[in-house]
């Protein structure tokens, strides 16, 4: 008997994440862009006064067991500004609080921009997610991409953030570790900055996030099938309405990744708007 109901997200939050099927991305790069503008706080970037580095982001990876801090969430070294990567550490967060932890390996020293920008442009393949594309052309990057910016006189990158989208010869970003105002208050994370795209050198990772649209039927439930054919066994059915996650249309059958891995005809779903 097929299943008529409405299928729903499968996750749940594990320490503070959500955790959801491996190998299947179930956020959009504007939804992810979206997570990071809204963690707007002000938060320890650094050693300091014989204090080791420790705030809000670093807690969570240690819980989670990632080299070079203890449980409690402080560096086991003393780092000074540059050796720990807070921006880098602050984009590393979020892709794990939304799922992404394939994207932030766990062993060797990843919290610096340079290591981390080295270790994605080495994975085109990450799991079963899909290829992380490299570029150095800022103007083919897509929101929700991780960029790296560096000086045009080094060779190296210096900051990590989030894009959002170019305009105008401008590149519009989510920092972290980047000192700015909102509402009149100081804060350090979360916050949009706008560059001259021609005063930096950018790299690239283009992450293979999946398109959001919205079952568009006419009266009858969709169909979701085991397989992209009319044959292809029927695993359950969405009502109008009903949001989605597509990594690929081929053939005019849509690759759905959520709220149910399988295919649907591309004809009755619409792009989210």
């Amino acid at each position: 008997m097929v299943n008529t109901t409405t299928c729903h997200h499968t996750w749940q939050f594990i320490c503070g994440r959500e955790q959801h099927r491996k190998g299947v991305i179930h956020i959009t790069g504007k939804e992810f862009v979206e997570k990071c503008k809204a963690d707007v706080c002000l938060t320890q970037s650094r050693s300091r006064n014989g204090k080791k580095y420790h705030n809000k982001y670093t807690e969570l990876l240690g819980k989670l067991g990632y080299s070079g801090i203890n449980k409690n969430g402080v560096f086991t070294k003393r780092y000074s500004y540059g050796v720990v990567g807070h921006c880098c550490i602050g984009v590393q967060y979020w892709l794990i609080k939304c799922g992404l932890e394939a994207f932030v390996p766990k062993k060797g020293y990843i919290w610096n921009t340079n290591n981390y920008a080295k270790w994605l442009k080495s994975k085109p393949l990450i799991g079963g997610y899909g290829k992380v594309g490299w570029s150095t052309d800022i103007r083919k990057a897509k929101t929700g991409d991780i960029i790296f910016k560096g000086s045009k006189k080094e060779k190296s990158y210096s900051h990590t953030c989030v894009f959002i989208k170019y305009e105008k010869g401008y590149v519009y970003t989510v920092d972290f570790n980047v000192t700015g105002k909102k509402n009149g208050k100081k804060y350090n994370n979360g916050l949009v900055f706008k560059r001259k795209a021609t005063s930096y050198r950018w790299g690239v990772a283009h992450m293979p996030y999946p398109v959001k649209y919205t079952v568009n039927t006419k009266s009858s439930p969709l169909n979701i099938r085991k397989s992209p054919s009319t044959t292809g066994e029927i695993l359950c059915t969405l009502k109008k309405g009903t949001a989605i996650y597509v990594t690929s249309i081929v053939n005019n059958w849509a690759n759905v990744v959520s709220p149910v891995t399988g295919f649907c005809s591309a004809k009755y779903i619409k792009k989210f708007s």
